[in-house]
């Protein structure tokens, strides 16, 4: 993932130290005008420290969402790291049922992007194209950790321009039965 640099007002830097998932473009200053939907920028304070790193986005209210605070920048092993950590707080819930939610956004450290399971099938949410990517990626990977059969790119009504449904991996799923708790 290529990053580019981006210094943060000192308001901001502000609201990255207290944890925020969020700059909103209202605090971005007119040098954010040179960047991408979808661009990885490393977060900068005036010193030239690395605060955080964040995925752009051009058209919406939101125009960073925060992926990584800290330093090191990201990268696949610790995408798959942080991964696993997810899975394995619903551990419990398998027990329950064969229906759960794998990513839960920014709760999971992975802002815009959801991903549900439904016994052998995934289903992959992205709120905003900038984490269209990410969205990608993640399904991949919960595709081989998860051994699923199908994953399912739903396309999310809340975009201003909704894509279409699509499927990543596998074949079109036929109806399939789930266990919840004695229901089947």
């Amino acid at each position: 993932m290529k990053t580019r640099r981006y210094q943060v007002k000192k308001e901001v830097e502000t609201i990255l130290k207290h944890g925020h998932p969020w700059i909103f473009k209202s605090h971005l200053s007119s040098a954010s005008s040179v960047f991408k939907s979808g661009d990885c920028l490393a977060l900068m304070n005036a010193a030239n420290e690395v605060l955080a790193y964040g995925i752009f986005e051009r058209d919406a209210l939101i125009a960073i969402r925060i992926i990584k605070f800290g330093k090191t920048p990201p990268d696949a092993e610790w995408f798959k790291t942080k991964l696993k950590k997810c899975l394995l707080k619903r551990e419990n819930i398998k027990n329950f049922t064969e229906g759960y939610r794998a990513i839960h956004g920014e709760n999971d450290g992975f802002p815009g992007v959801v991903f549900d399971v439904y016994h052998k099938t995934g289903v992959l949410q992205t709120y905003v194209p900038s984490v269209d990517s990410l969205g990608r990626y993640l399904a991949k990977v919960l595709q081989k950790e998860l051994q699923l059969e199908t994953v399912i790119w739903k396309a999310p009504s809340r975009r201003k321009k909704p894509g279409v449904t699509r499927i990543l991996y596998g074949s079109h799923p036929k109806v399939q039965w789930m266990r919840e708790g004695k229901l089947k």
